[in-house]
């Protein structure tokens, strides 16, 4: 899926394993379509950012490592991205 979108998605994560297949699963049916997206881990230790790093379908995938704080983490994320818009993701 070729982008169409001038639009980059902040995905927060910290030990999300329980929940991040599911999660990418969805993300991988429309995330073609938006500009970029940025991954701001907060220091897993259960595999996450593996586990994101081979199965999130985007061409234009940042990972940051950030320490832990959700808010933190958003703003963290929001800095990296160079789209016009800004989608912030919570699971």
């Amino acid at each position: 899926m070729k982008p169409d979108l001038d639009i980059g998605v902040v995905v927060p994560t910290r030990n999300s394993m329980p929940h991040i297949r599911d999660h990418v699963e969805a993300l991988n049916q429309w995330i073609g379509r938006v500009k970029e997206v940025v991954v701001v881990d907060s220091q897993s230790v259960d595999g996450t950012v593996d586990y994101i790093r081979e199965h999130l379908l985007h061409s234009n995938l940042v990972i940051v490592d950030h320490p832990p704080g959700l808010y933190e983490s958003w703003n963290a994320g929001i800095s990296k991205i160079q789209s016009e818009y800004t989608l912030t993701l919570r699971r």
